[in-house]
C-alpha cells in the first residue's frame, strides 16, 4: 500500500520554487502590467506566467488553458480590483480575479482562478476590457470571422454572458479595442483584414450595437489600436500597421480646429452615436508617424502626472520608439532603443513598464527587453525575464553545481546560475545559438559540456575567457583552478554556419574601423565584443557575446542524436541515436581527453531514450523505446576500456509492458530506477534485481526520473535507510517520494500544474553539491529550479 506522508506543508509555491525560466509566446498581444501592483503578466506557452520586476523572478505560473495562450487583457479599477483575462489557440477564455500581495489574504490568494469559459469557434487573437457603470465588459476576437461583446459578472450563475457577435464574414479582426466613451456608450475599435479600422458604439444597457465609421489610410493591416482620453469629448487614437506607418486621429466634436497647425489636410469624418449633438464628433487625422522600416506590432500611450503625452511603439525592425508632442502640436521621436545584430527578428510588443518609467517588449525569440528611464532623460537597459521559446529537452548540473545548463527546440543552449548582485537566479550566458533544434547535453568539468542536436555530430564546448571573468564578478565562485592563458577571449558564429569559432585577443586587436573598411569586408567574420559585467547580461548580449567556442565534434552515428551522458568524473560520455534497428541502436561511448571512441555497445533493437552512469563511473544503465533496460560494468586498464554485461530486462517477466523513458541511479549506487509508459515506478538493485515485487504505480506515464545526489536522511539507529527519488510525469505533474531499503515508497510533496509543469516533464536532476536543490524541464517551455529542503527536513 502507497501511504501519503502528511506532516509536512509549506506556506507558498513561492518558497519551494526559486527560479522559473520562460520566454514569452510568439504573439502580438501576449503582454500586460498591472498599475496597482506592477507585476507582469505573459503568454508561456499554455500558462500565464506573473513576473515581479522587484524581486527579479517569476512569481507564479498560472495554468486554466489547455493550448497556447495568445493574448492577455488587465482589467483594473481605483479600489484595487483587478481580473486578468486570456485567450488560447482554441478560442478558450480564461479569467482570473488578482489581488496585491497586501490584501491577498482578504481575496482568497493572489490570483484566484474564476473559470475557463468557451469563446470563439477558431483562435482567440485579440481581448479587450473595461468597466461601465460597474459593469465588466470584454471584447474579443478570433480566427472564425467574429468580434465579440461579452458581460462578465463573477457573482452571476454564469459569469459571462454574450451581449453581441459581429459577423464579418470571410473578414477577419486583428485587433480589439473597447472604451467607455462617450458616456453612455461604448465605443470599439477592431482592424480588419482590408486595412481598416471600424468604429462601432454599443450601449450596455440597451443592448444597441451600430457599426459607425471605418477608418481608412493604412496600405496594410493594422496590428494594434491604443486610445487616450484627452478629455470628456475628446480621444486620441493611435493606430499601428504592417505597411511601418502609426496613424493619429482625433475624435472631437465637430468646428474645433486642430490643435497642430501642421496636420494632415484631409476631409474630417462625422461619426453619430445618436441624434442628440453631445454625441456627433468629428475624426480627424492628427499626424501620420514614419519611424519605423518594418511592421510596426506595438501602439501604446502613456499621461504622466504632469498630463504631458506620450507613445511608445515597436516594430519588427528591432526599434523601440517613444514619441513625444512638442509644444507646436508636432509629434517627434525622443528615444529609440532596441536591438543591434544578432539572428532575431524584431520586436513582437511593448508596453510601458512599473511607474510609466520603463519600457518592456518581447521579441520573436521569445526573449524580453528592458529599459529605464534615468533622472536625465536618458535610457539604459535593464534585467528582465526569459527563457526557451520551445519545448526543454534535457537539462544538466555543472559538476560543482555552478550553474545549470538547458537546451530546447528553440535550437539555443542556456546556462542558469545565481546572481551575488540579487541573490536571485539568472541566465547568465547563451553558450550554443545552433541551426537544428537541439536535444540533448551533458555538463562536464572545467566548465565544459557536450550537446547533441536533430543532427548526427556530437559537438563539446568549453567556456572561454571573457566566459570566466564575468562569470566570477556575476557568481563569485572561484575558477582559478582554470588555465586561461590558452584559452579564446570568446566565439561567434559565422554567418550561414554551424559552429561556434574561437575568437582570439589578437583578433580583436586586428579589427579594421567600420570606417575604413573596404565594401567586401562591410560585414565582420565575427561580431564578438568583449563585456565586463557587473550584473547579468542583457538579450543583445546573450545572443552575441556569450557563445563558447566548439572545441571538438564526434561522428559516429547514423541518426540524429537522441541523448547523452557523462560519468561522474568527467572521462567518459555515452551517446546514442535515433534507430528501428539494432545496429543503429547502439551505444558509443567516448574518452574525453582524446575525442576518440572507446567502446560500442549494441543490446538495445529501437531507440535509447535515456543514458546514466552510475555515481561511481563503473556502471552504465541504458533504457529503450524497446521495453528494455540494460546494465553494463566498464573497467579501465590504463587507457583501455573493458566493457561487460551484468544484467539484460527480459521483457516477458518485466514489469515494465510499454516504453521505458527514464532512468537514474540512487546516490549511493545501490539501487536504480526505471519509469515507464505504463505510469510505473520501478526500483532495482544494483546487480539488476527488481527490489519490490509491486512497483510503485503514478496517476500518469512516467517520463523523468532522478535521485536524490547525497544522503539528507541518515535516520536513528536501527531505522531503515532512506533514499529519495523524483518523478516528473506526462501531466507535468512532479512527485517526491521516498523508499526504505526494501523499496516501500512513501510521497512526500506533489508539485500540481502550476507548482510544477502543464506540460510533459522531460528531465529532472538534483544538483551535485546541494541536494536539496531539484531542477526541472518540461515541454511547456519551462526551466524550474525548487528547494526540497523545507519538505525533506
Amino acid at each position: 500500500m502507497v501511504e501519503k506522508d502528511d506532516s509536512k506543508t509549506f506556506s507558498s509555491s513561492q518558497d519551494v520554487c526559486v527560479y522559473t525560466s520562460v520566454g514569452c509566446n510568439r504573439t502580438c498581444h501576449c503582454l500586460v502590467i498591472s498599475k496597482i501592483t506592477n507585476l507582469m503578466y505573459y503568454g508561456a506557452n499554455s500558462s500565464v506566467a506573473v513576473y515581479s520586476p522587484e524581486q527579479q523572478k517569476v512569481l507564479h505560473t498560472l495554468v486554466q488553458l489547455e493550448k497556447r495562450v495568445n493574448c492577455l487583457a488587465l482589467l483594473e479599477n481605483s479600489k484595487g480590483a483587478c481580473l486578468l483575462f486570456a485567450g488560447d489557440s482554441s478560442g478558450a477564455l480564461a479569467v482570473w480575479s488578482t489581488a496585491s500581495p497586501d490584501s491577498a489574504q482578504d481575496h482568497g490568494g493572489l490570483h484566484t482562478p474564476l473559470g475557463v469559459f468557451p469563446g470563439h469557434a477558431g483562435s482567440l487573437t485579440c481581448l479587450s476590457a473595461v468597466e461601465s457603470n460597474g459593469t465588466v465588459i470584454l471584447a474579443s476576437t478570433g480566427n472564425d470571422s467574429r468580434v465579440k461583446i461579452w458581460k462578465f459578472d463573477r457573482n452571476s450563475e454564469d459569469k459571462i454572458t454574450l451581449l453581441n457577435d459581429l459577423d464579418l464574414k470571410s473578414g477577419l479582426a486583428f485587433s480589439v479595442h473597447l472604451i467607455s466613451w462617450p458616456e453612455p456608450y461604448l465605443t470599439l475599435f477592431y482592424s480588419l483584414d482590408n486595412c481598416q479600422v471600424g468604429v462601432a458604439s454599443f450601449h450596455a444597457e440597451k443592448g444597441e450595437f451600430s457599426v459607425l465609421e471605418r477608418l481608412k489610410g493604412h496600405e496594410d493591416w493594422v496590428t494594434q489600436v491604443d486610445t487616450v482620453e484627452l478629455s470628456e469629448d475628446t480621444v486620441l487614437v493611435a493606430t499601428a500597421g504592417q505597411d511601418s506607418i502609426v496613424r493619429l486621429w482625433r475624435l472631437t466634436p465637430p468646428g474645433r480646429k486642430p490643435v497642430s497647425q501642421d496636420s494632415v489636410e484631409t476631409q474630417d469624418i462625422l461619426i453619430k452615436y445618436s441624434a442628440l449633438p453631445e454625441h456627433v464628433f468629428s475624426v480627424q487625422l492628427e499626424s501620420v508617424l514614419c519611424g519605423h522600416e518594418d511592421k510596426v506590432n506595438a501602439v501604446q500611450w502613456r499621461m504622466d502626472k504632469e498630463n504631458k503625452l506620450s507613445l511608445l511603439t515597436a516594430s519588427l525592425d528591432k526599434t523601440t520608439i517613444v514619441w513625444e508632442e512638442e509644444e507646436d502640436g508636432i509629434w517627434s521621436e525622443k528615444a529609440r532603443f532596441g536591438e543591434i545584430g544578432g539572428n532575431t527578428l524584431g520586436i513582437f510588443g511593448a508596453i510601458w513598464g512599473p511607474y510609466n518609467k520603463s519600457v518592456i517588449g518581447y521579441s520573436f525569440s521569445g526573449a524580453f527587453h528592458f529599459w529605464t528611464q534615468t533622472d536625465d532623460g536618458s535610457w539604459k537597459p535593464g534585467m528582465v525575464p526569459g527563457g526557451h521559446q520551445g519545448p526543454v529537452c534535457d537539462i544538466s548540473w555543472d559538476r560543482a553545481g555552478r550553474y545549470l545548463l538547458s537546451v530546447s527546440v528553440d535550437q539555443t543552449t542556456r546556462c542558469h546560475a545565481v546572481c551575488q548582485s540579487s541573490g536571485r537566479w539568472h541566465e547568465v550566458a547563451r553558450p550554443q545559438v545552433h541551426g537544428y533544434d537541439m536535444s540533448c547535453i551533458a555538463a562536464l568539468p572545467n566548465l565544459s559540456f557536450v550537446s547533441g542536436a536533430e543532427e548526427k555530430v556530437i559537438r563539446a564546448f568549453k567556456a572561454p575567457q571573457n566566459f570566466l571573468d564575468n562569470f566570477v564578478r556575476l557568481t563569485g565562485y572561484d575558477v582559478s583552478d582554470i588555465d586561461k592563458s590558452t584559452l579564446p577571449q570568446g566565439a561567434s558564429l559565422p554567418t550561414l554556419g554551424l559552429s561556434n569559432k574561437a575568437v582570439y585577443e589578437g583578433e580583436l586587436n586586428n579589427q579594421i574601423p567600420e570606417g575604413d573598411r573596404h565594401v567586401k569586408d562591410q560585414f565582420p567574420d565575427f561580431y564578438f565584443s568583449p563585456e565586463v559585467l557587473e550584473k547579468p547580461p542583457t538579450e543583445e548580449s546573450l545572443v552575441q557575446n556569450t557563445l563558447w567556442p566548439e572545441v571538438h565534434k564526434l561522428y559516429g552515428h547514423g541518426y540524429e542524436v537522441y541523448c547523452v551522458a557523462s560519468s561522474a568524473d568527467g572521462r567518459m560520455v555515452a551517446s546514442a541515436c535515433k534507430s528501428s534497428q539494432p545496429k543503429e541502436a547502439a551505444i558509443l561511448i567516448w574518452d574525453t581527453k582524446t575525442w576518440k571512441e572507446i567502446g560500442r555497445i549494441e543490446v538495445h533493437s529501437l531507440t535509447v531514450t535515456q543514458l546514466c552512469f552510475s555515481p561511481t563511473a563503473d556502471h552504465l544503465l541504458s533504457v529503450s523505446r524497446d521495453r528494455s533496460w540494460a546494465l553494463h560494468k566498464l573497467t579501465w586498464d590504463d587507457s583501455d576500456l573493458t566493457i561487460s554485461k551484468i544484467k539484460y530486462s527480459d521483457k516477458k517477466t518485466s514489469p515494465h509492458k510499454r516504453i521505458i523513458w527514464t532512468c537514474a541511479w540512487s546516490h549511493d549506487g545501490s539501487c536504480f530506477y526505471t519509469g515507464s509508459r505504463d505510469k510505473l515506478l520501478a526500483c532495482w538493485s544494483a546487480h539488476g534485481d527488481l527490489i519490490s515485487k509491486k512497483p510503485f504505480v503514478l496517476p500518469d506515464s512516467v517520463t523523468a526520473v532522478a535521485g536524490i545526489t547525497a544522503n539528507i536522511s541518515a535516520g536513528a539507529a536501527g531505522e531503515s535507510k532512506q533514499y529519495h527519488v523524483a518523478v516528473g510525469l506526462d501531466n507535468g505533474a512532479v512527485h517526491i517520494l521516498k523508499h526504505d531499503t526494501e523499496g516501500n515508497f512513501l510521497t512526500v510533496h506533489e508539485f500540481g500544474r502550476e507548482e510544477g509543469h502543464h506540460s510533459t516533464v522531460t528531465r529532472l536532476q538534483f544538483s551535485p553539491c546541494d541536494p536539496h536543490l531539484l531542477a526541472s524541464a518540461s515541454q511547456d517551455h519551462a526551466v524550474k529550479i525548487y528547494n526540497l529542503k523545507s519538505l525533506m527536513s
